[in-house]
């Protein structure tokens, strides 16, 4: 019969690998979701910064599904191996997380910055109005980038909009934008708390299987 320390950790090394599995599908078809929606990609053409954001999501969310499912399946199995093989992979991947981390916190300004060349360009504002529509915003700073040419997207409910009006989005559309880098900063650094919380319970389950076997293997002998 395996003892209650075993059984605390394989139940606390199961829970924790689900919710990276069920975080990590989250996060991949999110990914997905984004690189293959038509409007959501003519709104991160807008920012080169934004578009490699998305690939490491879909990377980050596969490998986190992939982590959580060798987790689950090294609990169920008991084997020091596939145990091992599990956090070896969680370990690289929360110093890799940490790198990108520092790298995306430190570069904000130059990866969140928008291109403001494509304002003067007609082709491009249907772009420009998915992206004010959808974070509620209007030119990069403010308003006054557009000058007297304000489009109907800066406008809350009516058709036109001017300078003076209170029926208009006063925010910029870059402070929003780097808001957003700022919030999958935020679910970064949790994920890593549970990945913190994987090794850990990854670490006693692999010293309490040894305990149990020896213990098994003493039983046999006598």
């Amino acid at each position: 019969m395996e003892t209650k320390g075993m059984e605390c950790c394989k139940f606390l090394h199961f829970v924790v690998n689900f919710l990276i599995f069920i975080a990590g599908g989250i996060i991949l078809g999110l990914g997905i979701w984004v690189k293959t929606s038509s409007d959501a990609t003519k709104i991160l053409e807008t920012n080169q910064g934004s578009m490699g954001t998305v690939i490491a999501m879909i990377v980050l969310g596969a490998t986190l599904t992939l982590c959580g499912f060798f987790g689950c399946l090294g609990a169920a199995l008991e084997n020091k191996c596939l145990l091992g093989f599990f956090f070896t992979l969680i370990l690289l991947l929360f110093l890799a997380e940490v790198a990108v981390i520092i790298i995306i916190a430190v570069n904000i300004p130059k990866l969140g910055a928008i291109n403001t060349s494509t304002m003067s360009n007609t082709a491009e504002m249907k772009k420009w109005d998915l992206l004010q529509t959808s974070l509620q915003c209007c030119g990069v700073k403010g308003p006054q980038d557009w000058g007297i040419n304000i489009p109907a997207s800066c406008c809350k409910t009516s058709k036109t909009c001017v300078s003076s009006s209170t029926d208009l989005f006063k925010g910029g559309c870059q402070a929003n934008h780097n808001q957003m880098f700022w919030i999958i900063i935020g679910f970064a650094i949790g994920s890593l708390f549970f990945e913190i919380a994987a090794m850990v319970s990854a670490c006693c389950l692999c010293k309490n299987v040894g305990s149990y076997s020896a213990e098994v293997t003493a039983i046999n002998r006598s």
